[in-house]
């Protein structure tokens, strides 16, 4: 699927923003959404292009669920990739 087009193909599209981007100020109608958000990332069919695409970016200014996982979640994939990335010429890529 080209990278151009797997929004077409997101469980999301057309869905409330609001879910993914939480803005209210309650924490239970926040957690509400965050879970609606979540369990429709959880069967959608291009999650890993959408993990994918969301982690080429600095998970700091990223906000919002992304493929099913948080900011803070994405901010832990990005450090232990990053650590992997520059432990040094033991870890070299093949």
């Amino acid at each position: 699927m080209a990278a151009a087009d797997w929004r077409d193909h997101a469980a999301c599209k057309g869905k409330p923003t609001e879910w993914w981007f939480p803005q209210s100020k309650q924490w239970k109608q926040r957690h509400d959404d965050v879970q609606k958000a979540k369990a429709i990332c959880a069967v959608c069919d291009v999650k890993i292009d959408c993990l994918l695409w969301v982690m080429q970016f600095d998970q700091h200014q990223m906000h919002g669920i992304w493929a099913g996982t948080t900011q803070r979640q994405r901010v832990e994939i990005q450090t232990r990739r990053n650590r992997r990335i520059t432990k040094g010429p033991d870890n070299e890529f093949p």
